[in-house]
């Protein structure tokens, strides 16, 4: 079994750089066990330079004239060798528990597998402790309907199906966000996943990163997506609210205390 990281970047070589860092530590006590394949833009010359110094078999580049992650995502799956694939961000980090706990308990009868995840800031602490906790409880007590209603899954701790990506056609390129939801809540159609509960991975998490900034297209296009895989109406009254007050903690937050 192989894992496979996909992470497109685009102009963000001090995080690649810093994830090679990590990865490279983790393969020493994990050889053979994934792969990371980054896909850069043709026009990012200091990160194709940068990664050209990864000298190491567990790394494989692409590049090309993408000017969109989901598309950039959906081809490194291309040439991915893993059984399982990881949307892995320029700024997320795995673990060693990471590897150790997919291999522990992969079984193919799993189409993907969810643990628990941190948030940290550009220094490396631990910030959004509450929220965090909040999350592991969700993912703890996975319900496919609570899913519908907020997205409790943090995308680094997941592995998933290539099998199954492949027969969703990948990520869907059009949703400007939350595409990663849009992907948990197809396989959640289908699959139970595995839960893993240690924490294996770490977001970056900064007022510059798409989930630290504030966007009202952000949250429209997330209920956009969610509210047409229910067919209850309680459920979407549920998502009406949760958008809400989704927005206007978020609206307080970042444009008023500007926090």
């Amino acid at each position: 079994m192989k894992i496979s990281l996909i992470t497109p970047s685009y102009k963000r070589s001090h995080f690649l750089k810093k994830n090679f860092d990590n990865l490279n530590k983790i393969n020493k006590k994990f050889p053979n066990s994934f792969e990371w394949i980054i896909i850069t833009e043709k026009n990012d010359i200091k990160s194709i330079k940068v990664v050209k110094t990864f000298k190491k078999k567990f790394v494989k580049h692409l590049t090309g004239n993408f000017r969109n992650n989901d598309k950039a995502f959906n081809h490194g799956v291309k040439y991915s060798k893993g059984e399982l694939l990881v949307i892995y961000g320029d700024d997320d980090f795995i673990t060693e528990k990471f590897i150790r706990e997919i291999k522990n308990k992969f079984n193919k009868k799993y189409k993907w597998y969810v643990g628990y995840g941190q948030y940290i800031n550009n220094k490396g602490q631990l910030i959004r402790k509450n929220l965090t906790t909040i999350k592991s409880l969700l993912i703890k007590n996975y319900n496919k309907n609570i899913l519908l209603i907020i997205n409790f899954i943090m995308t680094p701790s997941v592995c998933f199906s290539k099998k199954e990506f492949l027969a969703i056609k990948g990520l869907n390129q059009k949703i400007k966000y939350a595409s990663d939801y849009f992907l948990w809540l197809e396989f959640s159609k289908k699959f139970k996943p595995k839960i893993i509960e240690k924490y294996i991975s770490k977001a970056t998490f900064t007022s510059s990163t798409k989930t630290g900034s504030f966007s009202f297209t952000r949250y429209f296009q997330m209920f956009k997506v969610i509210s047409k895989y229910q067919n209850n109406l309680f459920i979407l009254f549920l998502q009406i609210c949760s958008v809400f007050l989704i927005i206007l903690f978020n609206f307080i937050k970042k444009r008023i205390l500007k926090l």
